[in-house]
């Protein structure tokens, strides 16, 4: 549960113990009453790990150590005592510890202890007011990656200030070609202290080198502040050979601009965009740009950019065009209006003879364009939809309150079926803010009466029939691909089905027919409305302080801006709907089971 360094140089583990560590949730009961969940809570214990040969040290009272002393402790190989030398050197505030430090951070060996010692030194000398900015320019300079990282942070404080030594300056410019990742990653957050005309150049150095990462991305827009078509035109002037992180953080500055709404710097992005031989890259700048337009309510051809409309109209249309800059061309066609190209470039490529990935980028293009007209563009379609484009169709109906009620009107006139929306989709709609689609779900899409452990009961004579893998997996391509991984097959939505054969059919059985028994926190289904009347449901693949992303099935995500975020709930429920049982015999349920378990 917990290690810790000792004083003796040991480490100790804290080690709780039970016989059964599952939570009750996890356990059939028919196993569950067999077993005393309690079993072993008097057996934890706390372990000592010692090196060989070890000896007892002699103890030493770090507490009335002198302030010499301590500093020395410092570089000491221990780590408690290290930390707590720190601790105390902190707490006498001796300004008597200031040149014995300063000659400890001056001490270049490289043995760990040493590279350790000045990095407390570093701090001490923070913690006692006393850090100047020759002593940080001097561990910029270290061998250490790590002294030269927390030397950037520690400078901070000094690029505020009226005077700031030339040399600290110089040397920041110089480390945007460190060789660490982490020292660049540190100096992206930190140069954005100097607000000076020379931002925008360095830090694209850093994104020209770095801007694939993410985390270094985020640092570098951190730091750039309302200066982003300076960083944007530094970035596409690069002269690098790393394409893709250019590429990464110019089409990231691109979205930020246009949601800016400034006309000179959207026009600024529109002739850069213009420019490039490249239609690829083209294509994803000026798709970024026109999803940050979308945003700020603002639509592509109004900022001049007929240009690229035309390159991404004939691309769009192109059968024999790369896929993927089909699809971004098809995304900068969804930034203008439904009128222009909804039904004489999108809407055909809804059908059935263009590839699904095409599809599903038109699909995602006229739900940026809809005005009303989508839903039943999608209703006469549905039954040629694949598997896929249905569950992206049943999200994209779901989201505004027009669509929901075309869709429950289509499932209460039989046209579609009510197991074709998710467990998430169906509570979505039977919780919804808006009042008449609540209602109409209420009616519509009743919870179905039958209690789930009758269901489980039913299916049960399945652990006793023989598995066809085969068969088996036939069905899993059909119900289950869609949000579960299995053998490099499916998406990764639910959990990978490896972890889950581990716990045997019985409990497979349970998690299939009743998916709502047990949920994960990170597999619990959250419906957010935006402030434009969107509702979105997944799960939440990831978070920042500037926006959430959400997870859906087959791998679709969206990532929504929190000043976009009107509201966010848990749906108390999992993304598998239940009812997957539907149309299946026992049989089907023993040859699904049979190939997950022996699936690799």
């Amino acid at each position: 549960m917990q290690f810790a360094n000792g004083p003796d140089g040991c480490l100790y583990v804290i080690d709780m113990y039970r016989e059964t560590i599952e939570h009750p949730w996890s356990l059939p009961e028919s196993l569950k009453k067999h077993l005393d969940l309690n079993s072993g809570n008097d057996r934890g214990r706390i372990y000592r790990i010692v090196p060989d040969g070890f000896k007892r040290p002699a103890k030493v009272a770090v507490g009335k150590a002198s302030i010499e002393e301590l500093v020395q402790l410092l570089a000491h190989p221990n780590g408690w005592r290290r930390d707590t030398a720190a601790r105390l050197i902190y707490e006498r505030q001796d300004r008597a510890a200031v040149p014995p430090l300063r000659k400890l951070l001056a001490d270049t060996r490289v043995e760990r202890s040493a590279t350790l010692g000045r990095l407390h030194a570093l701090y001490a000398l923070l913690g006692l007011g006393a850090l100047t900015q020759d002593d940080v320019f001097a561990s910029m300079k270290d061998a250490d990656e790590h002294l030269r990282e927390h030397a950037v942070k520690l400078c901070e404080p000094f690029l505020t200030r009226k005077f700031v030594a030339p040399l600290l300056i110089g040397r920041l410019d110089e480390m945007t070609g460190d060789p660490s990742l982490l020292v660049r990653y540190q100096l992206a957050f930190t140069l954005g202290q100097l607000r000076d005309d020379k931002l925008a150049t360095r830090l694209a150095r850093i994104a020209a080198r770095d801007g694939g990462d993410p985390w270094v991305a985020a640092a570098v827009m951190n730091s750039i502040g309302d200066k982003s078509i300076d960083l944007f035109r530094a970035v596409m002037a690069a002269d690098v050979q790393n394409g893709a992180a250019v590429r990464a953080i110019a089409a990231r500055l691109a979205e930020i601009i246009g949601a800016r709404g400034f006309g000179d710097e959207i026009a600024g992005v529109i002739e850069v965009a213009s420019e490039q031989k490249d239609v690829g890259r083209m294509m994803t700048l000026a798709r970024s740009l026109g999803a940050g337009l979308h945003r700020a309510g603002i639509p592509l051809e109004a900022e001049k950019g007929q240009v690229i409309l035309d390159h991404a109209e004939a691309l769009a249309l192109d059968a024999s065009a790369d896929v993927k800059v089909r699809a971004a061309a098809i995304g900068v066609l969804g930034c203008v209006s439904w009128d222009r190209y909804a039904a004489t470039t999108l809407l055909p490529l809804l059908e059935p003879r263009e590839g699904q990935e095409i599809q599903l980028a038109a699909l995602a293009a006229l739900d940026q364009l809809d005005r009303g007209e989508l839903a039943g563009e999608i209703l006469r379609r549905w039954e040629a939809m694949s598997p896929r484009m249905r569950e992206a169709a049943a999200g994209l109906m779901v989201k505004r309150p027009a669509r929901a009620k075309a869709l429950l009107d289509a499932i209460a006139a039989g046209k579609l079926r009510r197991g074709d929306l998710s467990g998430s989709q169906a509570a979505a709609l039977r919780q919804s803010s808006d009042k008449s689609v609540k209602e109409l779900a209420g009616r519509v899409l009743a919870a179905p009466t039958g209690r789930r452990d009758d269901v489980v009961k039913a299916f049960t004579p399945a652990l006793e029939l023989k598995g066809d893998p085969k068969h088996g997996q036939e069905i899993y391509l059909a119900k289950c691909s869609s949000c579960h991984r299995l053998g490099g097959e499916g998406s990764a939505l639910g959990p990978d089905l490896v972890t889950v054969k581990n716990a045997g059919k019985e409990k497979m059985l349970t998690n299939i027919l009743d998916p709502n028994r047990e949920v994960a926190p990170n597999y619990t289904a959250y419906v957010v409305e935006t402030k434009d009347g969107d509702s979105q449901v997944g799960i939440i693949a990831a978070e920042t302080a500037s926006a959430v992303t959400l997870r859906m099935s087959f791998g679709i995500e969206a990532t929504l801006p929190r000043e976009d975020i009107k509201s966010m709930r848990s749906a108390g429920l999992s993304m598998m709907p239940e009812g997957l049982e539907e149309g299946m015999k026992p049989q089907d349920l023993a040859d699904l089971m049979e190939f997950v378990s022996s699936a690799k």
